[in-house]
């Protein structure tokens, strides 16, 4: 792993120029309690976007991936990196998705949740939050670490996203206390808004386009 890290520094710094705002040295700022987790969220433009916030964030992050976009020929490398399948519609997340990642949380693990479900296409906008970040994030009782993309070429392919150079940019712009069960919904809602002021995008009712 610690191979495949310096690997994603090296390759994210001239092939995609990241540039990281609003984090501070060193690794305090992510820390958290002993045993408790933490979130990271983001929107979604690329398949780089995980190798971006990977590198940024100094903890390992166990992501969320849509079953679609996981190639059978890459079996072996998505469960060397322990990915949770969701359900490859978006349209709502599997039990068993919720409980390993609940349990990844409460064991002081880094979950990573890109909450639109699936790259935005076209780029310019925040599409609707798929349900159960909100939920994991009041059940768990983490943190919220919100960060935004931006920079990233736009692909029709996620794996070309990854190869194509780009003036990447990463940047921390909260760290949000979980809600209060029963207030996920406005929670959720918030972040969106605070996502969508940050990049200077609009919000949209309609699904990305896949």
């Amino acid at each position: 792993m610690g191979a495949i890290h310096f690997a994603a520094c090296v390759f994210v710094r001239f092939v995609h120029r990241l540039r990281v705002e609003g984090v501070p040295q060193g690794r305090a700022w992510a820390d958290r309690a002993p045993g408790a987790g933490a979130i990271v969220v983001a929107n979604h433009l690329s398949g780089i976007d995980p190798v971006l916030l990977q590198v940024v964030f100094p903890h390992e992050i166990r992501w969320m991936m849509d079953r679609s976009m996981m190639l059978r020929l890459l079996s072996p490398f998505w469960k060397f990196l322990r990915i949770i399948e969701v359900d490859a519609d978006g349209a709502h997340t599997s039990i068993g998705a919720i409980r390993d990642s609940l349990r990844h949380l409460q064991s002081g693990g880094v979950l990573g949740i890109f909450p639109e479900g699936q790259i935005a296409r076209p780029q310019g906008r925040i599409y609707p939050f798929f349900p159960g970040m909100a939920s994991l994030a009041a059940r768990s009782r983490c943190k919220t670490f919100l960060f935004v993309i931006d920079g990233v070429v736009e692909s029709r392919s996620a794996f070309i996203g990854i190869i194509r150079p780009s003036r990447a940019r990463v940047r921390l712009i909260g760290v949000i206390e979980p809600p209060a069960r029963g207030g996920e919904e406005a929670w959720a809602d918030a972040i969106r808004l605070q996502m969508a002021q940050a990049l200077g995008y609009p919000t949209t009712d309609r699904l990305a386009k896949q």
